[in-house]
């Protein structure tokens, strides 16, 4: 292997990150064994394998890249997974655990904390989580924890609606996407104009505002990280910095 250039042109994009809108689509307890980069077992202060109880989380982004996310419960010794690994039986957790602070977090940001499942099923209180997805949160910004940001929709938002009477008008149709385009476009443009942060994370919160029509909120949110919205912002002379993540004048 050859020693590596430190010139900033040989430079590569960093890997997938699980940051930005995501969806949770499994969830379950289960064992988690930690390893090294080269997949072995680490050793724990006691010289066993290191391992935990925890709530793993499958996070889908936009282009159906599943990220596991691993929250830390505690000792396998005090915690076991009941029901297939849907609920945990074990002593109360402990406010500081990873886990702990995933749902202090999320009702923090406005999920009602009544609303999680009373019978302690995790899919039933995290499948179908629609948020915008970052490491840290307003309590501890050095937190390498992904933690939701804000929510965009919540696992009962996707439970089936009951059925229309014939006498009910009929649905309208969904807009066009270029509407939605159209809209994201200005709303970045307008932040630009007025000294704003204009950032992917930015455009996905605006994007939930009551300025904003509501056919076109869904839409707008699903475009921030797409090449769609990039191409139809270069035309306006917008384009992303070296980050990749903030809007900038050309």
């Amino acid at each position: 292997m050859a020693p590596l250039s430190f010139n900033l042109g040989d430079q590569t994009e960093g890997g997938d990150f699980p940051r930005g809108n995501l969806v949770v689509t499994a969830a379950r307890f289960d064992l988690y064994e930690y390893k090294d980069k080269e997949g072995k077992p680490v050793k724990s202060q006691f010289g066993g394998d290191a391992k935990t109880m925890a709530a793993i989380l499958d996070l889908q982004n936009e282009e159906g890249t599943v990220f596991p996310q691993v929250y830390s419960v505690g000792s396998p010794d005090r915690f076991q997974p009941g029901n297939g690994g849907s609920t945990l039986d074990g002593p109360s957790i402990n406010k500081r655990c990873n886990f702990a602070k995933l749902i202090q977090e999320m009702v923090r940001v406005g999920y009602p904390d009544d609303r999680f499942d009373k019978g302690g099923d995790i899919s039933k209180s995290f499948v179908g989580l629609s948020a915008y997805w970052d490491q840290g949160s307003e309590t501890d910004k050095d937190s390498r924890l992904i933690l939701p940001q804000e929510i965009f929709k919540y696992p009962w938002d996707s439970e089936t609606a009951p059925a229309a009477t014939s006498a009910a008008a009929p649905t309208a149709a969904a807009p066009a996407n270029g509407d939605a385009l159209a809209t994201a476009v200005k709303m970045v443009n307008g932040m630009l104009s007025n000294g704003g942060d204009a950032t992917r994370k930015a455009l996905s919160m605006a994007a939930f505002g009551d300025d904003v029509p509501d056919e076109h909120k869904q839409a707008i949110m699903n475009l921030v990280f797409s090449t769609e919205l990039v191409d139809a912002l270069s035309e306006s002379g917008v384009t992303l910095d070296p980050s990749g993540e903030r809007f900038v004048r050309s």
